[in-house]
Order: C-alpha cells, then sequence, then structure tokens
C-alpha cells in the first residue's frame, strides 16, 4: 500500500547500505541484521527475525568497521515487515539489485550527541 503524501514528505532522505550492525528486541539475546537503509529517523533492517509490528527495540550501529567496540544504541519500534531493496556489487553487472526481506524500525527521538554520531555515520556512508 502506498504512502499517504504526508507521510512521504515528512520522512528523511534515505541511504542505501549494507551496514554490519545488531538488533535487541528484549527476547533471548541479540540478533545480527544488516543495515539496508538508513536515515536520521529510521532504517530497514536485513534479518530472518519477524517482530511484531509496534514492538520495541534496540539497534547497535558500529560506529566503523574496525574492531572497536564503539557502537551507537538507538532505542525505536519495529514498524513493519516486509522487503526492501539491496544493491550488490558485482565485477561484470552494474546496478545489480535484490529483494530482502526484513523489519522497517522507525528511531525514537535521539539525543543531540546520538543524532550527530548518527550523522557522522551517514556521512561517511555518503563518501564511499
Amino acid at each position: 500500500m502506498p504512502l499517504p503524501l504526508r507521510d512521504f514528505l515528512s520522512r528523511a532522505p534515505r541511504l542505501g547500505c549494507a551496514w554490519q550492525a545488531s538488533l535487541d528486541l528484549g527476547e533471548s539475546e541479540v540478533q545480527p541484521v544488516t543495515v539496508v537503509s538508513l536515515s536520521l529517523t529510521g532504517a530497514f533492517l536485513e534479518t530472518e527475525v519477524r517482530p511484531e509490528p509496534g514492538g520495541r527495540a534496540v539497534l547497535f550501529l558500529p560506529l566503523d568497521e574496525s574492531d572497536s567496540p564503539e557502537q551507537l544504541a538507538i532505542v525505536g519500534k519495529v514498524t513493519r515487515g516486509g522487503r526492501a531493496r539491496k544493491p550488490l556489487e558485482h565485477p561484470d553487472l552494474d546496478d545489480l539489485v535484490v529483494a530482502v526481506s526484513g523489519v522497517g524500525m522507525e528511531f525514537d527521538e535521539l539525543s543531540d550527541q546520538a543524532a550527530s554520531q548518527l550523522q557522522d555515520l551517514i556521512d561517511s556512508l555518503l563518501e564511499r
């Protein structure tokens, strides 16, 4: 179902990516996920876990690709289950995109520091 125009206009621009992260749904263990799209207001996460929309979650985003343990913990809610487009690198093909299953997550209000860290992460992904 298409988004109402007011919802579309209020969404922050999404950045396509393939960032490894983890998701805590408050259940047994933290699940590994791949962040397929990311913005200051939410993300789509490739995962085999199917939490109910409306459920609370914490997304743990590494702040860089090193082995550094520094992570940004972002609290939010699951908004939907579904599919999203994920770009893939291929030596012989340009613009290869596949559909992946996962969940959409809307972030709660971020502190100024967390918003700044998330913006820095998005900026670093844009520079690639």
